[in-house]
């Protein structure tokens, strides 16, 4: 039997937010779709702002729905939206289609399917809202397509056919404009350095490029290449670095700009991260600078590299290949930096709050929450593969990305560091 990837998406609640979490599992045949309470604990957090150390509260976190099976099998979500009646749109790219749950969970609809053609996907990756109008963003086809949140097409604006820049589009911005992330070139390139900047564009209805929103580091641990000897060929293969270091940025799903976090300074004196909101128009609302301690990446390393050399022994290119072959190759391939990058997700909230995961601590992270001006509110502790998709006031969502062989409707507080390859 092939095994698939499938994933859940977990609801969590505070008495401020909601937030919906997607996870992933290595499963048979499963996926759930969960909603979890996140509650302020009694305890406070110590966070640092750029104005000095001052208290937050602690929130803890509690699943209250689930949505999957019986009802709906959900493999890889790639994103997850939350409309203004309750609605959940969940992004499917293995299955080509996003799927409507209702506010209960009930699955409601299907919104396109494999293909080429006006409503049809190839890799529907991202969700948005463009006023009322539920805009998805397929880089398979780089294409942008818009719905009315029943699943009727509105109209389609390929991205590609006026720039031949290579590129994925992410969504509409509130002036009008397209966003899109420019492909920064071959993996070769990026894993030599020789490319160090992944742009952000501003594009027009018709697909033309018109301005530049931001330029994103490319840090020296984006990529990853590992060259095995099969038979006494080469086989290289490229793939994200399990200890990534490159500057991230998400996209507002109201339209109203994008968070960009640069990871600078890990091995300076005085290391630092900064988040920046940046309007549609690429002018800089605020920016904030948060010191932090550097973690080591040592603790993690072992555990990670196994994994790694289990992922590839398992992988039907080299079967028959040596285990402790495709170890020293590993090994001897993948640069391990000496300290974990500051933040390693971000995502903004419908309410203009901004969730930062941290560096990860045995198998959990701290997600750092700040307002709509970057001032940190409040921390929660979850599983590092519990990753935060939406937040709004009383609904955000997640999704968990651990290779365990089973669903947790329960405690979130399981799951394991998934590399995947």
């Amino acid at each position: 039997m092939t095994k698939h990837r499938v994933a859940e998406v977990v609801m969590f609640s505070t008495n401020s937010w909601r937030i919906l979490v997607a996870a992933e599992f290595r499963l048979i045949a499963a996926c759930v779709v969960c909603p979890v309470v996140v509650g302020p604990s009694t305890a406070a957090a110590q966070a640092i702002s750029p104005t000095g150390t001052r208290a937050t509260e602690q929130w803890t976190v509690t699943r209250d729905l689930v949505i999957g099976e019986p009802r709906a099998t959900l493999t890889v979500v790639g994103d997850v939206l939350v409309g203004a009646d309750g609605s959940i749109f969940v992004t499917q790219p293995q299955d080509q289609q996003v799927l409507t749950f209702a506010p209960d969970g009930e699955l409601v609809r299907t919104i396109g399917r494999r293909g080429r053609g006006p409503g049809e996907f190839l890799d529907p990756e991202s969700l948005g809202w463009w006023a009322d109008t539920l805009v998805v963003g397929d880089r398979g086809l780089g294409r942008i397509s818009a719905f009315d949140p029943g699943g009727k097409l509105h109209y389609t604006v390929t991205t590609l056919v006026r720039t031949s820049v290579p590129h994925r589009p992410l969504g509409i911005l509130a002036n009008g404009l397209i966003v899109a992330e420019q492909s920064p070139g071959s993996d070769d390139l990026i894993v030599d350095g020789a490319v160090t900047v992944r742009p952000l564009l501003l594009l027009d209805r018709e697909g033309a490029t018109v301005g530049h929103l931001h330029s994103l580091s490319i840090g020296r641990h984006d990529r990853a290449r590992v060259v095995i000897r099969v038979g006494g060929e080469p086989t290289y293969s490229f793939f994200l670095h399990p200890f990534p270091d490159s500057d991230l940025y998400d996209v507002d799903p109201e339209g109203r700009g994008v968070v960009a976090v640069s990871q600078a300074g890990v091995n300076g004196s005085e290391p630092q991260f900064a988040v920046a909101w940046l309007t549609p128009s690429g002018e800089r609302r605020w920016t904030k600078v948060f010191s932090y301690t550097p973690q080591p990446s040592s603790a993690m390393t072992r555990d990670t590299m196994a994994a790694l050399v289990d992922k590839f022994t398992q992988h039907p290119s080299f079967h028959g290949v040596p285990r402790g072959q495709i170890e020293r190759s590993i090994r001897r391939d993948i640069d391990l930096p000496a300290f974990l990058a500051p933040v390693s997700a971000v995502v903004v909230g419908s309410d203009g709050t901004i969730w930062l995961r941290r560096e990860p601590v045995a198998a959990d992270a701290m997600w750092m929450v700040l307002d709509d001006r970057g001032v940190p509110i409040a921390e929660v502790r979850m599983p590092f593969d519990l990753r935060v998709q939406v937040g709004k006031p009383r609904t955000a969502r997640a999704t968990d990305s651990g290779p365990a062989p089973k669903v947790n409707a329960g405690d979130p507080s399981s799951g394991e560091t998934l590399i995947d390859v």
